[in-house]
């Protein structure tokens, strides 16, 4: 809040400053310099910067909110590749659905749902993965947002090997007392390497 009206502070005396230079020309007489106004234009800044200001901070918030689900996406994927089940569980909220099994048979809703999940998980990662997320596309709406990602999975499975998994991540977002959280994972793999080796992930 601290930090929402110290930038608001700022916009408020930017945009009138913008404004009074993009409505004033300069002439100079006996060596002094004078601003001759235009009324028109002065008129249109006062009358619009509460409005750029409005979309100034819009624009802003949205470039920081898209700045923060990229580092949540990372948080969660780099907790999974060290095997921190309770990082990665923290990255969701309480009502997230997760649909990550290949054929999209294990669609789970809610906190119980991701524990039980990754809890199984756990018993077959042994925390030497090698994942990479990347050409991120996101979007934001107020407390809610919307991404799709690339994603390379390679995953080392107790007691059957190595297995190279590519696929996307279309994932939901929301925004929980201030901080950002996974509401809805979907992962749909494209490729699989080996393909029959080891199967489909535990669910």
């Amino acid at each position: 809040m601290e930090e929402q009206n110290e930038r608001r502070s700022f916009f408020k005396t930017l945009i009138p400053l913008s404004a009074f230079v993009a409505g004033s020309v300069l002439s100079f007489q006996n060596g002094n310099a004078k601003a001759g106004k235009f009324g028109q234009t002065e008129a249109y800044g006062m009358d619009n910067s509460e409005k750029r200001m409005e979309a100034l901070e819009a624009r802003v918030q949205a470039m920081e909110d898209i700045e923060a689900i990229k580092q949540l996406q990372y948080r969660y994927k780099n907790a999974f590749m060290q095997a921190k089940w309770d990082d990665v569980i923290d990255c969701f909220s309480e009502d997230a659905t997760l649909d990550i099994k290949p054929d999209g048979t294990n669609i789970g809703k809610g906190m119980a749902e991701v524990k039980r999940q990754f809890g199984n998980m756990a018993k077959a990662h042994v925390g030497a993965e090698t994942d990479i997320v990347y050409h991120p596309v996101i979007t934001v709406s107020g407390n809610k947002g919307k991404g799709t990602w690339m994603v390379t999975d390679t995953m080392h499975v107790k007691d059957q090997g190595l297995q190279s998994i590519y696929g996307i991540y279309t994932v939901e977002y929301v925004k929980v007392n201030g901080k950002w959280k996974i509401s809805l994972l979907q992962h749909r793999h494209r490729k699989i390497e080996p393909s029959e080796a080891l199967g489909a992930p535990p669910d």
